[in-house]
């Protein structure tokens, strides 16, 4: 089985060294969030994840209703270098925060509310 991971800053300091040999074979882990959020771990998460062997790619969390130019030069700008990683993956933002035109919050993934 191939196992694994998605890090965040929201994970806390990962204690790298409990990961036996082959326990996770590849992390995504998050560079950035809106158009202003780094996230505080990107770097010490992708230096450790390298360090051990394990294949790794960065994510951003895509707020859909904010500048998604914004988003995409913070993510390249904070990722620097592509080379070496998993192809580059976005995550929509929590659905349910999201608020519809008419106010009410909207709970479907993809908007069909």
């Amino acid at each position: 089985m191939i196992t694994g991971i998605d890090l965040s800053e929201k994970n806390g300091e990962v204690r790298w060294n409990d990961f036996g040999f082959g326990d996770v074979q590849f992390a995504f882990i998050k560079a950035t969030e809106a158009i202003d959020s780094i996230d505080r771990e990107f770097e010490r998460n992708i230096q450790y994840a390298k360090e051990l062997g394990i294949v790794v790619g960065a994510y951003h969390w895509l707020h859909p209703r904010l500048h998604v130019g914004q988003q995409a030069e913070l993510f390249i700008k904070t990722v620097r270098s592509f080379k070496g990683l998993l192809p580059p993956r976005s995550l929509p933002g929590n659905p349910s925060s999201e608020l519809r035109g008419d106010g009410k919050k909207c709970d479907d993934l993809f908007g069909h509310c």
